[in-house]
């Protein structure tokens, strides 16, 4: 189970990457970039983010807050806490609230079938405000349409994940486990609306009433998972193989103003 925490990226999926890969320079298809939504809140564990656009490097262009304070220390510090006051915002309701998980790995073919190996439950109940006694589930069948086809990790995405997980180091750049296959290091990540944007009669939906909702994210591994990513020495594929049990990896809570 703790492998296959680290691989969804729910935590930190590599700890030490120091192959460089070989970046699709083409104008194929299968070997086309990928930038979010420049118009949604992506909610990714307790904080969010968003992404303002080209032109940019991805240090420039996404914005993090954190979805919700932690819980004061007792007993209370002397001094405020600036980071708190500054980065602890609430969600708006007036843009979709997009709930973000990412992976990547080796091969084109391995990422597309991401969402047949990773299945998801997303549980949502209101518990404060005017959101309290909301209540909404959505499984797998209902998920596994909102991950993103493959796209190259290129620079842009080494940046982005710089930003998420600084270092004092250099930006971690994934590699195969053999650097001379050169391989293509492609991504995908997961962007589903936690709230609807239509009816079920296909009208639009009224935004969530503001408040705090508590969201539980189950994940369960369906099928194996043959990952060929540089893991350190040795550095040698690993084979995963599918596990029975969910497991709530992703438990917070979000607030949600007008």
């Amino acid at each position: 189970m703790k492998r296959f925490v680290l691989l969804l990226v729910f935590v930190a999926l590599c700890l030490s990457v120091l192959a460089t890969p070989a970046f699709a320079k083409g104008t194929s298809p299968h070997q086309q970039p990928y930038r979010p939504d420049t118009a949604a809140q992506f909610v990714w564990g307790p904080w969010w983010w968003e992404y303002s656009g080209p032109p940019g490097t991805a240090a420039d262009t996404v914005s993090w807050w954190w979805v919700e304070a932690p819980p004061p220390p007792s007993p209370p510090p002397e001094e405020p806490n600036p980071f708190w006051d500054e980065y602890c915002n609430p969600v708006d309701n007036d843009r979709p609230i997009l709930k973000f998980a990412i992976t990547l790995g080796v091969g084109r073919g391995l990422i597309r079938h991401i969402p047949n190996i990773i299945l998801l439950n997303v549980d949502i109940t209101g518990v404060a405000g005017a959101a309290e006694g909301y209540s909404a589930h959505y499984g797998p069948d209902e998920i596994k349409a909102y991950w993103t086809r493959p796209y190259v990790w290129d620079q842009f995405w080494v940046g982005w994940w710089d930003w998420a997980f600084p270092s004092e180091e250099d930006p971690w750049v994934p590699g195969p486990f053999n650097p001379r296959i050169g391989a293509v290091i492609y991504g995908t990540h997961l962007q589903f609306p936690l709230f609807p944007s239509e009816t079920s009669e296909g009208d639009p939906a009224p935004p969530p009433s503001p408040g705090t909702y508590h969201v539980v994210c189950s994940v369960r591994q369906a099928l194996p998972w043959n990952e060929m990513l540089y893991w350190g020495d040795p550095s040698l594929p690993t084979h995963a193989p599918p596990v029975a049990e969910w497991t709530e990896d992703d438990v917070f809570d979000i607030v949600v103003v007008d």
